[in-house]
């Protein structure tokens, strides 16, 4: 770690501005050991940030747990079941087992009636974290596991997947009062909105239905019950209606890397039905969207809101940068979508023009070639 000293004022921060960690209340943070996967980053030190995360909450609480598990090797799958026994206890998960649910759970495949049953069984456990951190490589944000923890125990919900120390210097040092001033400033103009036009230079052109769908705001405030953010913050997004949206977007990163060359992912439906392109990334991103049904599903718009964000190369601050708009494929069930997928990823479109109509004839830019209104 280049500044141990730094990173530990900025994590007692984060714990006491940002989470208001209080005496007493139980905190878990966990990590994953991904040295086995394949799309690893080699600069990755979140077992260290993890442990330097424990260490500092033991400043706050005496109720610090930290574990860490084999990775997955995916963002939006659901984490492994020991995972699932250390925060909700044995018993639940044995009961879960038992009704043949959990396979369910992390197949993402339950139905609305099971997930009832769920809710039932999970809200016998004891001991449920107060606060959680979540820093594995891969992002456990869009899980059935973090929303049970968010909405039946209302834990306070850090993820901070991919991070890095470097983020410590640059989105972290973002003011929370601006934040909060611009996503509230831009979810009243996004109120009613019913389609949204994306547009940039590069030869992205896309349409879609937000029609009766809610702007969630991401600012980094975890002080109340049952809140859930990343860090970095910064963002407002939404997802868009199934099916709706038609066009192409061209992408020029991927999630931990700038592509060699940009490729146009074409939509039609709310799916992608055709990569076109020479970038060797086609490959593996053809291959992500056949591993599930849903994972070609076009499942959220968010819109960067972070002007101390810059990191192009890591999505995790990338899609906070002020001015950007990112749009992810897969789930969007944990946020007001109908999509399950075990994936979740997301690629940011930089200088965008956004239009947003509230009727046919009635609508507004909200970004203009890069330069946002709020």
């Amino acid at each position: 770690m280049k500044d141990k000293n730094f990173a530990q004022k900025a994590i007692n921060k984060i714990l006491k501005n940002n989470i208001a960690l209080k005496e007493n209340e139980k905190i878990l943070i966990f990590t994953d050991d991904c040295k086995r996967c394949e799309d690893i980053t080699a600069n990755s030190n979140l077992f260290e940030i993890a442990l330097l995360f424990t260490e500092c909450s033991k400043n706050f609480t005496s109720k610090v747990n930290f574990t860490y598990y084999p990775s997955l090797c995916g963002h939006g799958k659901e984490p492994p079941e020991e995972l699932w026994k250390i925060v909700f206890g044995e018993k639940v998960i044995k009961d879960l087992n038992k009704k043949k649910l959990f396979k369910k759970i992390t197949d993402k495949s339950i139905n609305e009636e099971e997930k009832k049953l769920i809710y039932e069984i999970i809200k016998n456990a004891n001991e449920v974290p107060d606060v959680v951190i979540a820093l594995p490589y891969y992002s456990t944000s869009h899980t059935l596991f973090r929303k049970l923890l968010t909405e039946i125990f209302g834990a306070r919900y850090c993820s901070m997947p991919l991070f890095k120390e470097e983020m410590f210097y640059t989105a972290l040092q973002e003011d929370l009062s601006i934040l909060k001033k611009r996503a509230e400033f831009l979810k009243e103009k996004l109120k009613g909105a019913e389609t949204v036009i994306v547009k940039s230079e590069n030869g992205t052109y896309l349409r879609f239905s937000v029609k009766n769908r809610e702007f969630i705001e991401d600012t980094g405030d975890l002080t109340f019950k049952g809140s859930f953010s990343n860090l970095p913050a910064g963002e407002v997004f939404v997802a868009p209606v199934e099916g709706t949206a038609d066009g192409k977007i061209v992408i020029e990163y991927a999630p931990t890397f700038k592509l060699e060359s940009p490729l146009t992912l074409w939509l039609s439906n709310g799916e992608v039905v055709h990569i076109q392109g020479d970038d060797s990334y086609k490959k593996k991103l053809n291959e992500k969207f056949s591993q599930g049904e849903n994972n070609n599903k076009l499942a959220e718009f968010g819109i960067g809101i972070n002007s101390q964000a810059v990191d192009y190369f890591n999505i995790l601050e990338a899609e906070k940068i002020y001015g950007t708009i990112h749009l992810a494929f897969g789930d969007n069930s944990s946020f007001g979508g109908n999509i399950k997928a075990n994936f979740h990823e997301d690629y940011i479109i930089s200088k965008p023009t956004v239009e947003i109509f509230y009727s046919k004839f009635n609508s507004i830019k909200i970004i203009d070639n890069g330069k946002p209104i709020f």
